[in-house]
């Protein structure tokens, strides 16, 4: 395939012979490139442009075919310029996916769940950089093994069928032992796709973050897990990326330039430096929702900003971050995803050591808290929905205390001994200086949860007791009132 530089050399030298047939074939190849009114792009499936057509040499036979070139969006992924090949003279066509802006900003890895039919349709963006696995039937395309693809689940499997049915024949006579091997890995191929060998899983893993899995329901797929991680500086310069792009220099020393996407945060607690990470955190731009909310300060349009993460061995969640340019208000919430439980949930972690402090926390708005070696105990809706960690939730505990405490702190307070007593105590669990103690977490709707650091078996210092709900709490949540039988 030759460029668009040497398309136009070669018109032009034909521009003498041909003056007046060039002239009228070339005004509307012009008003393709000149037209500034449409955007370039468009949606995939909606209101498909005709694709660019130029005559290209063909390697195979070296006569002239034609490569057609698609700017197109795929939803809720990106730019992507489809490129295909064909010559009429001997048959050769191939085709090719390019990525029409940068690189992600982090590498991104997809595992898809495929348990239906409909789930062979789904569309799949493969880079050069990506890496294609299905570890059921151990098979994988290394990165840069394939040029960038447009296909489907069902279209990735018959590639593979299709690739090592070609010389099977000789194979058979040459090496029958390989030949047999083969025979027995297509059969299971077939299987796949046939759906006797549902459910199974395909993994991308892109270091480049240009890869993608069609989700059917959007923004969450149940089906569908993303990762996103940093790049290793080997990673970096294979995309010819200079090391500098993932770092920025800070008084002489290099550091990170922001937290990952998909990791879940460290800490999430109602002040401002908290709010800075967690907006750092939401730098994919196709995994962040943003609406115009009024300001609860001044009443002037915010920016509010929606994620859904999922949590690990729990369920769905949805970060929320909104912030104010007029009168610098901001705030964060965290919402659990999904249906109420039918069932309550009582989360009691024995923090033994250090490493305990690290684990994440999600408390919802409906849960109430409680530490029995301070006689500490937080009601309902006292702190709100907080995605932390253990840590995190004592420095919340402690500035949310001391901000609605002031008059025990102050030089007349009575009760400021026993009050900054208490306050030590929770410098010391923090810090680790004080050790067993027990953090209680009651939840009616079942939507907090503590990680299990030995997961995916049961761990011994965190119990997770189910129980049904009283008449109050139902109440309280006015589930009482909702009639969801012959309705």
């Amino acid at each position: 395939m030759i460029t668009l530089n040497d398309v136009d050399n070669h018109e032009n030298t034909s521009t003498e012979e041909t003056n007046s047939t060039t002239a009228t074939t070339e005004e509307p190849k012009q008003q393709q490139f000149s037209t500034s009114s449409e955007p370039i792009f468009h949606t995939i499936g909606l209101n498909d442009s005709a694709p660019l057509e130029l005559e290209s040499f063909c390697v195979n036979c070296e006569k002239n075919g034609v490569t057609r070139m698609l700017f197109t969006k795929i939803p809720h992924f990106r730019e992507v310029i489809i490129t295909s090949f064909s010559c009429p003279h001997c048959g050769m066509r191939n085709q090719e996916i390019q990525f029409g802006g940068s690189y992600g900003d982090f590498g991104v890895c997809y595992t898809l769940k495929v348990e239906k039919k409909e789930d062979l349709d789904r569309q799949i963006v493969k880079s050069d950089f990506a890496t294609l696995s299905i570890p059921e039937i151990d098979f994988e395309i290394p990165e840069n093994t394939q040029k960038g693809t447009l296909t489907t689940v069902e279209g990735v499997i018959n590639r593979a069928i299709d690739n090592l049915l070609d010389g099977q024949a000789a194979r058979r006579v040459l090496d029958p032992s390989l030949a047999s091997a083969i025979d027995n890995f297509i059969e299971k191929a077939q299987k796949l796709i046939s759906g006797e060998g549902f459910p199974f899983t395909i993994v991308i893993d892109d270091y480049s973050g240009n890869s993608n899995v069609e989700k059917l329901t959007v923004p969450n797929d149940p089906q569908v897990f993303t990762r996103y991680y940093q790049r290793s500086d080997e990673q970096t310069e294979r995309l010819g990326l200079s090391l500098g792009a993932q770092n920025y220099t800070e008084g002489g020393q290099e550091k990170p330039k922001s937290r990952l996407a998909a990791n879940i945060p460290t800490s999430i607690i109602s002040n401002e430096r908290e709010i800075e990470l967690l907006q750092e955190k939401m730098s994919a731009p196709e995994e962040v929702f943003t609406f115009n909310e009024p300001c609860y300060g001044c009443g002037v349009s915010g920016n509010l900003k929606m994620m859904p993460l999922v949590v690990p061995f729990f369920k769905d969640i949805i970060l929320m971050s909104f912030t104010c340019d007029k009168c610098g208000y901001k705030t964060t919430e965290v919402r659990a995803g999904g249906q109420i439980s039918p069932y309550a949930t009582k989360l009691t972690l024995r923090v033994t050591n250090p490493e305990d402090l690290s684990r994440d926390v999600l408390k919802s708005e409906t849960a109430s808290l409680e530490i029995p070696e301070l006689d500490l105990q937080v009601a309902t809706g006292s702190l709100g929905g907080k995605f932390t960690t253990v840590e995190g939730l004592l420095m919340n505990i402690k500035d949310k205390l001391t901000e609605v405490n002031q008059f025990r702190v102050g030089d007349s307070a009575e009760e400021k001994e026993s009050f900054q007593k208490f306050l030590t105590g929770i410098d010391e669990m923090q810090t680790g200086g004080r050790m067993p103690w027990t953090l209680i977490i009651d939840d009616p709707v079942s939507n907090s949860y503590i990680q299990n650091l030995f997961a995916p078996d049961v761990d011994p210092f965190l119990t997770v007791e189910q129980y049904e709900r009283t008449f109050e709490q139902n109440e309280d949540l006015g589930l009482n009132d909702i009639k969801t039988e012959e309705y």
